[in-house]
């Protein structure tokens, strides 16, 4: 019904021709541009638009049709798994109060729901996460059950919940309520939530608790008179605020009634990123959706960590969590056809994650174990090698369950050495590792001679340090001779054009200290000098990796790579010992000048002697 129908005719208008030019060829005429003959069988070619159009609406419409039955069917199989997962829930509820102990408790405790207990029992147990919530839960539940038991009326007081955003504020205020209906401390029945303006107007006598959200530092004093009164007014109600630290602090200080009644305070702490996983496999599965072979929690824990940085997740928690179901889902619908999509079952695969992809799962496994081996067989770099092992320690404590706040510390380092020790080398395979350990979220590597900061007029050096960071953000931003930034003294920076781009660096890494890794690279000397020049740098650049000379048995081998990767040549027996003692006995004294150079020169000092020892005797030959 809805096709155009003077488009489609203009669309099929050149077929029609090619079929008509295939008739008058079939009964025995030219297929010149002039009409054919009246005999010609041919039809009116209005018409054959007609019935070209009328087709294409009868496949619209067979379409819809199908794909209206296909979207009916798979929304019925998935609110029948919604409806399967809410009757496991009650059945479980209902086993849960049949237990001796919930029997116990409806003998000996009067007051107490026993039915509603067991299930604020279950979702305890179940919830993910929320520990301080879990053991405020169960001293209220132990305190409350023992008091009904022996006749004594319920403690009530106040509950001040703090946390930062995402935390499940709300979620253990509603979890709260709840627990204290069920053993009798609220006696209302059902609980409210408010604000500090309308505190008044929602306090009724069927609410037995009431959450006061939306809290504000600078409304609070206003209002603290309000609250004080109220709580006076209204002993056997509970009221629960929420709130960040700082709300939650300044409520505390400012309303009278908590002196004379101290209330029970609960800060919750941030979510894991293995907690975060398991509420968006929760989230995914009451949709119906169910995680494909391959795929477990694990996996959607590294989509998290490598989708967003550590400082991000800290920040939103588990609202993250919700994003990282919408966006696989919403994956999973762009990469399968429509008819597809309504027909296949609701399976997450690693596609939907972007596992597969080239910053997933896959990718970084993959670079993990080349970056290892990397690491493995370079020669020298101890110092290298023994922070990175500090690194992977943490990172392994972490995936085994630790805090990852461990992780969330400045990654900046300074690296020091002679001409020669490695420096870009071992920047370049620093940001690879990080990457590879989840520790930076993106590829980018920018490289930059320090001189590129400063600008080359008044007012473009800022700019071009703010543009540089930015290139670099999620990455990493190597910056070699970095001394260039200071002067030739210490505590003078040279120009002002250094100084303001060190001042302008030092405030972008500050604003992003989580975001980036920045390498400071220099001669020792020079980079002393440079940390001496301002006292921020020490601060924000707490890791200095000393990269030593290397020995003559370390530049033998570096000769020895550099002849295989470089001329397809291996060394013959002993000539690596002997090229050592070379080096010990007749460049000793340059090796702090040159390092792996000396190296590369001496395999390259002899190819050429190898050329010209091949080439006179070719020539010899020639000339016998």
């Amino acid at each position: 019904r809805r096709a155009d129908m003077p488009a489609v005719k203009r669309s099929v208008a050149d077929h029609l021709t090619l079929l008509q030019n295939k008739r008058i060829a079939a009964a025995g005429y030219d297929t010149a541009p002039s009409s054919p003959p009246n005999k010609c069988p041919i039809e009116d070619a209005e018409a054959l638009q007609e019935k070209a159009a009328l087709l294409v609406q009868a496949a619209y419409r067979g379409f819809t049709a199908r794909g209206t039955g296909l979207a009916s069917r798979a929304r019925a199989r998935s609110e029948a798994k919604r409806t399967a997962a809410a009757a496991a829930h009650a059945a479980e509820i209902t086993a849960r109060a049949k237990l001796p102990e919930y029997r116990e408790l409806r003998r000996v405790c009067g007051g107490v729901q026993v039915e509603e207990l067991a299930g604020v029992d279950h979702d305890l147990k179940t919830l993910v996460g929320l520990e301080p919530l879990k053991a405020l839960c169960a001293a209220v539940r132990r305190d409350a059950l023992a008091r009904a038991a022996i006749g004594d009326p319920p403690d009530v007081r106040a509950v001040l919940i703090s946390g930062a955003v995402g935390t499940g504020k709300k979620l253990a205020a509603e979890l709260l309520g709840r627990l204290l209906r069920a053993v009798g401390v609220a006696k209302g029945d059902s609980s409210t939530s408010s604000t500090l303006d309308q505190l008044v107007l929602d306090v009724r006598r069927d609410v037995g608790v009431v959450i006061v959200d939306s809290l504000s530092a600078h409304t609070i004093d206003s209002y603290k008179a309000k609250v004080d009164a109220v709580l006076r007014n209204f002993p056997k109600h509970t009221f629960v605020f929420v709130g960040s630290t700082h709300e939650i602090e300044a409520l505390h200080g400012a309303v009278g009634h908590f002196r004379r009644s101290e209330p029970s305070r609960l800060a919750l702490l941030p979510y894991k990123p293995s907690e975060l996983a398991a509420m968006a496999e929760a989230l995914l599965a009451e949709s119906g959706y169910e995680l494909g072979a391959g795929v477990s929690a694990r996996s959607l824990e590294t989509a998290l960590v490598s989708t967003w940085p550590r400082d991000v997740i800290a920040m939103r928690n588990a609202h993250l969590a919700r994003e990282l179901a919408q966006r696989t889902v919403s994956s999973r619908n762009a990469h399968l056809p429509l008819g597809k999509l309504l027909s296949s079952t609701l399976t997450i695969t690693e596609g939907n994650l972007g596992l597969d992809s080239q910053h997933g799962l896959a990718s970084l496994l993959d670079q993990r174990r080349e970056v290892e081996a990397e690491l493995a067989g370079l020669t020298g770099m101890g110092a290298l090698k023994a922070f990175l092992s500090q690194l992977r320690a943490k990172v392994e404590y972490v995936q085994r369950g630790g805090d990852p706040r461990l992780l969330e510390g400045c990654l900046n380092v300074v690296l020091t050495g002679n001409p020669g020790a490695g420096k870009t080398t071992a920047a370049r395979l620093l940001a690879r590792w990080l990457r590879a350990f989840g520790l930076l979220q993106q590829d980018t590597f920018v490289e930059r001679n320090a001189l590129e900061l400063k600008g080359t007029h008044v007012g473009w050096t800022c700019p071009q340090v703010k543009d540089m960071v930015t290139a670099a953000m999620g990455g990493c931003l190597f910056l070699d001779e970095a001394y260039a930034l200071s002067g030739t003294k210490d505590g003078d920076r040279g120009d002002s054009f250094a100084d303001e781009a060190l001042r302008t660096l030092l405030t972008e890494l500050e604003n992003n200290r989580t975001s980036l890794c920045c390498v400071l690279a220099g001669y020792p000397d020079a980079m002393a000098r440079l940390m001496r020049s301002d006292p921020g740098l020490v601060r924000r650049f707490p890791s200095v990796i000393e990269l030593g000379d290397y020995t003559p048995a370390e530049l033998s081998s570096i000769a020895r790579t550099t002849a295989a990767t470089k001329y397809g040549l291996s060394f013959g027996p002993d000539v690596e010992a002997q090229l050592a003692d070379h080096i010990r006995v007749s460049h000793a004294a340059d090796i702090p000048k040159r390092n792996a150079s000396l190296a590369v020169c001496l395999v390259e000092a002899a190819m050429n002697r190898l050329a010209s020892r091949l080439g006179a005797a070719s020539h010899s030959g020639h000339t016998g």
